[in-house]
């Protein structure tokens, strides 16, 4: 489905999203002097990076192999509109797979460009790049 020009969900495969553009747009993260490093993301994408891309048919950059894991759709659930990644890799670094997720890790996206505001929001989004294993969800939520 689509929201004009910018896809709100996606099924794509790898090789599908290769050759198509997107928008780039910058994150936005908590820079607090209080807790510096501070990432609730849990390593999420917006963690690492501090420019991601927006699957729009619009956009003006090509998706290649080598920006791929930047590459965000939009979603809507229930009139709240977020980014998620396309591509996921959830597994910790023990090799235990996270199922719990996408939820917000605390970073926004933003760009001033007008196809970004007319699509998709006119203030920032929040990123949902956090994944969780059961057991650190179960954990975290009591």
């Amino acid at each position: 489905m689509k929201n004009n020009t910018i896809e709100t969900t996606t099924n794509l495969s790898v090789t599908e999203l290769i050759g198509r553009t997107a928008l780039p747009a910058s994150v936005y993260r908590q820079t607090d002097r209080m807790f510096p490093g501070m990432d609730c993301t849990n390593g999420g994408i917006s963690a690492k990076e501090d420019d991601l891309l927006i699957l729009c048919d619009e956009g003006f950059v090509e998706i290649t192999k080598d920006n791929l894991h930047q590459v965000v759709q939009v979603c809507n659930r229930q009139g709240h509109r977020y980014v998620q990644p396309v591509v996921r890799n959830p597994v910790n670094e023990r090799g235990i797979r996270k199922d719990v997720g996408p939820c917000f890790g605390g970073n926004f996206l933003y760009t001033c460009d007008s196809r970004f505001s007319r699509h998709v929001s006119g203030q920032p989004i929040a990123i949902h790049d956090r994944w969780d294993t059961a057991e650190d969800a179960d954990f975290l939520s009591r």
